[in-house]
């Protein structure tokens, strides 16, 4: 007949409940601050940073906040791009580049630094420090004005 009785063919619906979405609020959380934790870590000492602490200093912050900004968001590009290519790539071939490319980098910089005299940073550090000094005796004489 055309009307039948029994179940009806109606598709089931994902009902989400509260606990499920808790675990997924929980789940983004952690993700979150794990990804902070190691930024920071690992960014925080980085000569980047120290760079762009002194160019803050010689030049305009805004310019030097637009360019450290506009660097981040190309290296960003080229690491999404980095990424997309090695799900194009075959595994085996990204594993033994990858690892080429990180002794080859490691090697560089181990070579850098042992050429490097002891006293070759010096010159910089003492600039630093008499441009912090200068910016704080300009703060105080502010302060002690008003």
């Amino acid at each position: 007949s055309a009307l039948q009785k029994g179940p009806s063919q109606i598709a089931p619906v994902h009902v989400v409940s509260e606990e499920s979405a808790d675990k997924t609020n929980l789940g983004f959380i952690h993700a979150f601050v794990a990804a902070i934790s190691v930024i920071i870590v690992s960014e925080l000492g980085d000569k980047t940073f120290f760079i762009a602490a002194i160019m803050a200093m010689r030049y305009n912050r805004l310019t030097v906040l637009a360019g450290a900004m506009l660097a981040l968001g190309l290296m960003t590009c080229l690491s999404v791009l980095f990424g997309y290519a090695t799900t194009v790539i075959p595994r085996v071939y990204t594993y033994y580049v990858s690892t080429a490319l990180f002794a080859i980098f490691g090697i560089r910089m181990l070579r850098e630094g042992l050429k490097m005299s002891p006293d070759e940073g010096q010159e910089e550090l003492e600039e630093v420090q008499a441009e912090i000094k200068k910016k704080d005796e300009e703060v105080s004489h502010k302060l002690s004005v008003n």
